[in-house]
């Protein structure tokens, strides 16, 4: 069951960054988390944004080596869809591995392919990732630039 209850993003996101700065530092790298917009509320379920956030933020910081920099970007945007829906965007960015186009692209699909068993290069975090966004409404991609960053971006509607 969703939630659909008010809540702070910007929370939300501090609250997360603070479970996982320890483990970040003592690999030595620096975990950084800027929110981009004075509008904080969003109606929809907190505890699945949580998840994706930890989950994200956590395999962006365990494939990392000492060294590198993760940094969460949040922005919640309003919608002119009778200024009751807001659309939340999420940037994952993180200086470490890099992936080919075509794992990207290979990544994209399986993002997009909600019923797809053969989901061979999404782990099952990433799968949960995957389902926790599409149950928000939401959508998830990811974009690399194969000497410099990987992005993971996910937007949901509120």
């Amino acid at each position: 069951m969703i939630l659909e209850k008010e809540f702070n993003s910007e929370i939300e996101m501090k609250i997360t960054k603070s479970a996982l700065n320890v483990v970040a530092e003592y690999k030595g790298i620096k975990l950084r988390c800027d929110y981009l917009t004075t509008v904080k509320e969003v109606i929809g379920d907190n505890y699945r944004l949580q998840a994706v956030l930890t989950i994200l933020m956590t395999n962006a910081i365990r494939f990392k080596s000492k060294g590198s920099k993760v940094s969460v970007q949040m922005t919640l945007y309003r919608i002119l869809m009778n200024n009751k829906y807001r659309m939340l965007k999420v940037i994952v960015n993180d200086t470490g591995q890099r992936f080919s186009k075509s794992k990207v692209d290979q990544i994209n699909k399986e993002f997009k392919d909600t019923y797809s068993e053969e989901a061979s290069i999404l782990g099952f975090r990433m799968k949960l990732v995957r389902q926790f966004i599409q149950e928000m409404n939401g959508k998830i991609m990811l974009k690399s630039d194969e000497n410099k960053e990987v992005h993971a971006l996910y937007s949901m509607f509120h």
